[in-house]
C-alpha cells in the first residue's frame, strides 16, 4: 500500500502505517507476508501484533462498511476477536463489543490506531467487556489492527520517546535551516535542513527510566546518496 514514487528523494506514504496494519485481517490471506523491511517494523511495535495475526479464522463478520469509503470487520480465531478498519476519509469507528463477546467476562484490546500523522501509531492497552464500546479515530486513508483477548498479558510493544530535531529545546549549529514540510513525511510537520560538514544537532533534554544500553533510532532523508 505504498506508492513507490518518489517525491524529492522519499517514498509517497498515501496509506497510513495503521491501516496498513488493518490490511493484514481485512485481507485473508494463506501466508501473511509484509512488503517491509523488518528494522521499519519495529518503531510502534508492527512486529509485534502482527506475529500474533492467524492466517485461517473461524468466523469472519462486516460490521460496517461503504463501497470505496470505509470498512470495518471482525474475524475470530477461537476466543480471539481481531478487528480491522479502513478509511479514506477521516472518521470514527465505534465499535459495540456486545455482538462480539460473551456477558460476564472480561478481555483486554490491544489497540493499535492512527496516530495524528500517517507514520505515526498509538498502542493502547484496554481492559473491555460485552458492555463496551471502542471509538477508534482514523485519520485520512487510516485505519487501525485490534486484538481483543481474554489473555491479559500479551507481549505489548516497548515504550519509545520521541525527540525532534526541530524542537527550540535542541541546539543547532549555525547554517542549519528548521522549515515546514508535508505532515505525511514529518512526524513534526518540520524539518531541519543543512546537516553535514561540521554541522550539527545537539539534541537536549533526553533522559532514561534507568542506567543501560538503549537503541536509538534515526529518520533522516536526502535527495542524493550520501553518508549520514
Amino acid at each position: 500500500r505504498v506508492d513507490l514514487a518518489s517525491i524529492n528523494g522519499r517514498l509517497n506514504q498515501r496509506y497510513s502505517f495503521a491501516q496498513n496494519l488493518g490490511l493484514s485481517v481485512a485481507y485473508e490471506n494463506g501466508l501473511l507476508h509484509v512488503c517491509e523491511s523488518y528494522q521499519n517494523l519495529l518503531p510502534y511495535g508492527q512486529s509485534v501484533i502482527l506475529k500474533r495475526v492467524p492466517v485461517a479464522w473461524d468466523e469472519s463478520r462486516l460490521l460496517e462498511g461503504a463501497v470505496s469509503q470505509y470498512l470495518t470487520i471482525a474475524r475470530r480465531k477461537g476466543n480471539d476477536w481481531w478487528l480491522a478498519g479502513l478509511t479514506v476519509s477521516a472518521r470514527t469507528a465505534n465499535v459495540n463489543l456486545s455482538q462480539l463477546l460473551s456477558a460476564g467476562k472480561t478481555y483486554t484490546a490491544y489497540i493499535y490506531r492512527d496516530g495524528d500523522k500517517r507514520n505515526k501509531i498509538v498502542v493502547e492497552k484496554q481492559t473491555v467487556t460485552s458492555a463496551s464500546t471502542l471509538s477508534l479515530n482514523e485519520i485520512e486513508n487510516g485505519g487501525f489492527l485490534v486484538q481483543i483477548s481474554e489473555n491479559a498479558n500479551l507481549e505489548m510493544p516497548i515504550a519509545e520517546t520521541t525527540y525532534e530535531a526541530e524542537s527550540s529545546a535542541n541546539e543547532l549549529s549555525s547554517g542549519l535551516t528548521v522549515s515546514s514540510d508535508e505532515a505525511i513525511y514529518t512526524s513534526g510537520g518540520k524539518k531541519v535542513g543543512g546537516l553535514g560538514l561540521g554541522r550539527k544537532i545537539t539534541f537536549k533534554g533526553i533522559s532514561v527510566p534507568e542506567d543501560g544500553i538503549y537503541t536509538v533510532t534515526i529518520y533522516y532523508t536526502t535527495n542524493d546518496t550520501r553518508y549520514a
